[in-house]
């Protein structure tokens, strides 16, 4: 591997044997001189697997908001980062919009987005995803990584960073778009992670199920020839507290906040070693949040809308 599959810059090993997902896999971390993103050498993984995991109990929780709550799309924009910018850019518009969906999971995004009168459709790689969002919200969602048809507005919220080839990926989806439409991406922010710690390699999820580790600049050259805008989350946005504070403490300390799956394809829950007094106190975790965004001028999430 010698350029980055994002900027095409030159890459520099920085890891040579970095715990992957599955135990007993280990992998090379590369950064690149130009962009600063880091990456490993593409490999498949099975998504099927990850989905099937009980680790993951806010698939379900977000199932169950997108069926019952009044407003699910605020709702969901509430909870999680990924889906602030979605939920901003749809009170932007007058109109209903097409909208693809891109990874979309168990499909709680699509029916909320329904829910709002848009056109939503989904597609996932995943058999297991695809199979539960038909059962919970009706035949709108198909297993294809491949786009088809035209659309106002892609959604692609942590997506990208799972792809063998990202450039190609956002070139694939813009050819997707309608004349004046938007891609609107999320990644886990890199930048975040350098104002605090320079030296942090990889505090993403395990390689291979992640397989970048993306910088604005990196995303930004990864989507020429098409214009970024990115956005920017208000300083006092209360996503989640308790996990940005994870974020932060992931960011100055050698582990990620991700369960890994064992050779017989169970699942470990990592070790997060908090402080009890901080795990208690919600004013802790709002007012370290708050500390930690002021000192980074950033978000852990990174998003961007790419237009036409």
């Amino acid at each position: 591997m010698t350029n980055c599959p994002l900027c095409q810059g030159n890459l520099r090993q920085i890891h040579n044997n970095f715990t992957g997902y599955i135990e007993g896999q280990y992998f090379p971390i590369f950064q690149c001189q130009q962009c600063q993103s880091q990456s490993i050498q593409s490999q498949e993984v099975d998504y099927n697997t990850i989905y099937e995991s009980e680790q993951y109990p806010w698939y379900n929780k977000f199932i169950e908001i997108a069926k019952h709550h009044p407003k699910p799309l605020k709702e969901l924009a509430r909870l999680s980062a990924i889906y602030k910018p979605v939920y901003d850019f749809i009170n932007t518009q007058t109109k209903p919009l097409r909208i693809l969906d891109v990874g979309c999971g168990y499909g709680y995004l699509v029916h909320s987005l329904r829910r709002e009168s848009h056109r939503a459709l989904g597609i996932d790689i995943s058999s297991k995803a695809i199979e539960t969002a038909n059962k919970n919200f009706g035949n709108y969602f198909s297993i294809s990584s491949t786009p088809a048809g035209k659309y106002d507005l892609i959604i692609a919220t942590e997506i990208i960073e799972h792809v063998q080839d990202p450039r190609g990926f956002i070139q694939q989806l813009m050819e997707s778009l309608n004349p004046n439409g938007a891609l609107l991406i999320t990644t886990p922010n890199k930048n975040f992670y350098d104002s605090i710690n320079l030296q942090a390699i990889w505090k993403t999820d395990l390689p291979p199920v992640h397989q970048t580790w993306i910088t604005r600049e990196g995303l930004e050259l990864a989507a020429k020839p098409f214009a970024v805008a990115f956005y920017n989350y208000p300083l006092l946005y209360a996503d989640n507290y308790f996990n940005l504070l994870l974020e932060a403490r992931a960011a100055r300390n050698n582990y990620t906040p991700l369960p890994k799956i064992n050779k017989d394809k169970t699942h470990t829950q990592p070790d997060i070693n908090l402080p009890k007094k901080i795990l208690k106190s919600k004013t802790g975790n709002r007012m370290s949040t708050v500390l930690a965004r002021i000192i980074t001028q950033d978000h852990p999430t990174l998003s961007a809308c790419v237009y036409k």
